[in-house]
């Protein structure tokens, strides 16, 4: 079944939201996540640098929806599922074994949440009360504020060092064993 033409370009200027009207849900859920997520970054961990990506985004989206739209349905099935197979073809011996990643990392995972949701407490209830005390004391709040805003960001770019080193190092080697094994006679 064809798209309604005037739809698909309206769709088209929201990312991801072209390609989910005609049908890739699985690429238009992907363009706007990724979209979404540096929007998020951008404003919260006041990571700015990433907005240079968000244009090319939306005009990838744009007239990825616009080229889309005289495909067949077979085709537009065909790039949907193979979506996912892009991102193992990039980089295939990066393929992630959800099973074994959610083992591994859940712990580190968990003390992100725990550390994210210590911010947003000092964030939004003690800073205010902080404030309120340092304009009573008249001490310039200033240094306070820029050192708030700053912690995301000085988070992220340790957490992104030490991701560095850990690749640099090449991870945990395997331990040798002292078993040798018997060949027989």
């Amino acid at each position: 079944m064809r798209k309604n033409g005037f739809l698909a370009f309206c769709f088209a200027f929201i990312p991801g939201g072209g390609q989910m009207y005609l049908g890739m849900m699985k690429k238009g859920l992907l363009l706007m996540g990724l979209f979404s997520a540096i929007s998020f970054a951008m404003m919260t961990l006041y990571l700015d640098f990433l907005g240079c990506l968000l244009p090319v985004i939306w005009f990838y989206s744009f007239f990825d929806t616009l080229n889309s739209r005289c495909l067949s349905p077979e085709q537009i099935r065909e790039i949907d599922d193979n979506t996912t197979q892009f991102f193992n073809d990039l980089a295939p011996n990066f393929s992630i074994q959800w099973d074994k990643f959610g083992a591994k990392f859940h712990r580190y995972f968990g003390i992100g949440l725990i550390l994210f949701g210590l911010y947003l407490i000092f964030r939004n209830i003690f800073h205010p009360m902080l404030r309120f005390l340092f304009e009573r004391l008249g001490i310039d709040y200033w240094v306070l504020t820029q050192i708030v805003r700053a912690l995301p960001s000085l988070v992220i770019s340790i957490a992104i060092i030490a991701l560095g080193i850990h690749l640099v190092k090449g991870g945990r080697k395997p331990e040798q064993q002292d078993f040798v094994e018997y060949k027989g006679e």
